[in-house]
């Protein structure tokens, strides 16, 4: 159709009908090439109901929608070559849903699509879009081999950005994705690198009462600290930085539970033994 008032009026009924039918439209081919192709026009009024829809789509799929979540990471390179912030956030929402498929992990790293995501948009002030971002990383983080390949220079320079925001929930995930990505070895020379000790100290408390989510918090926080004395280089470089002191403070709490206390007491044993 080279008439583009109509082009832009099919893109709003597409998105429109997303709302309802979303399900329906992720069973047509010919609706999904016909989506992937508006969101790559340059044209905002094609491409903004296209990421729209894309979103809608994604909301409604399941395990058995794998290839079709592929499909869309594939595709998204549209959304993050753009300065508009809708956009850019409509993209780290689609990434992160796309991300519970292994498959499209996988693509999400090949195709570095972390790094090309607009800063600004995961500094968001809606805390969601800084969600969807840490839930997309510590997905993929699940997975032993890609935990490498995601951890970039200005990972803990992110997430002190993204806790700007003080949101509890935020606060948890982050000490989620930051153990999950201390369990690699080759991790955490350069966590520590990023100074993660001065970060958890300076945003976090083992033993906040006040706090109904201190328990999940604690126990992901000690088991990270645990994972960075496993490796015996950055031992010097953990005692300066204060980690006896954190592991006592994190003591009271971890007491609580023979697991964390079990780490706490593995955790003195690396430092003092040379592991």
């Amino acid at each position: 159709i080279e008439n583009d008032e109509l082009v832009e009026m099919c893109a709003m009924a597409l998105c429109r009908l997303s709302l309802d039918f979303a399900r329906l439209m992720i069973g047509s081919p010919v609706t999904v090439q016909t989506i992937l192709r508006l969101l790559s026009r340059e044209n905002m009024a094609l491409k903004k109901p296209a990421a729209r829809t894309i979103t809608n789509m994604l909301l409604e799929t399941n395990e058995e929608d794998e290839n079709f979540r592929r499909l869309v990471v594939e595709n998204m390179a549209p959304l993050t070559s753009t300065d508009d912030e809708e956009l850019n956030e409509l993209c780290v929402i689609c990434l992160c849903m796309a991300s519970q498929s292994e498959a499209c992990r996988t693509t999400i790293v090949e195709r570095e699509m972390i790094n090309k995501i607009v800063a600004s948009a995961i500094f968001s002030t809606d805390s969601t879009i800084s969600f969807a971002y840490i839930t997309m990383v510590s997905n993929i983080a699940n997975n032993d081999q890609m935990r490498p390949k995601i951890l970039d220079a200005q990972l803990i320079a992110k997430f002190q950005r993204i806790l700007e925001n003080k949101d509890p929930m935020l606060d948890l995930a982050v000490a989620k994705a930051l153990y999950c990505m201390s369990c690699a070895l080759e991790n955490i020379p350069k966590l520590v690198a990023q100074n993660i000790l001065p970060f958890i100290r300076e945003h976090y408390t083992f033993n906040d009462e006040n706090n109904p989510m201190a328990p999940a918090l604690s126990s992901h926080l000690i088991a990270c600290l645990y994972n960075l004395t496993t490796e015996s280089s950055v031992h010097h470089t953990l005692v300066c930085s204060g980690m006896i002191t954190m592991l006592v403070s994190a003591w009271e709490e971890a007491k609580k539970d023979q697991k964390m206390s079990t780490l706490i007491i593995l955790a003195v044993c690396h430092l003092a033994c040379g592991k």
